[in-house]
């Protein structure tokens, strides 16, 4: 029973080392995320609710980070983000502004997409 609660102890001491390495290595950045934003824009009077890819579209992050992103021609927008609760705001001109709050986790396994479908304003 002495010699498993040892090796017990060993493994777990050895574990211990491995982290603090990897550590004093810099090896931190595994913690940021690659999200992705879709921005797409709500087709009017669309009964099957058709959507287009939003090209140019705003996507402000707040947050522990703060960032303006634009959208590509396949309203797409890609960045890095380390674990936390954000504020994102989708928009474009002749829109109506959509806003979401996300929260990432360490653990979460990646990368993480987040679909925005911006209304036309009326007018």
């Amino acid at each position: 029973m002495k010699l498993c609660r040892n090796g017990i102890v060993l493994c777990l001491a050895l574990a211990g080392v491995l982290v603090g390495v990897a550590l004093l290595a810099g090896c931190v950045r595994w913690q940021e995320k690659t999200v992705g934003f879709y921005v797409y824009a709500m087709e009017p009077f669309s009964v099957e609710g058709y959507v287009l890819p939003l090209f140019g579209a705003r996507v402000a992050i707040a947050g522990g980070v703060s960032l303006t992103l634009y959208t590509n021609s396949h309203g797409k927008a890609v960045t890095q983000l380390p674990p936390g609760t954000y504020q994102v705001t989708a928009s474009h001109s002749g829109y109506s502004p959509v806003n979401r709050v996300i929260t990432l986790y360490t653990l979460d396994l990646g990368p993480l997409y987040y679909d925005f479908q911006l209304a036309p304003t009326g007018g």
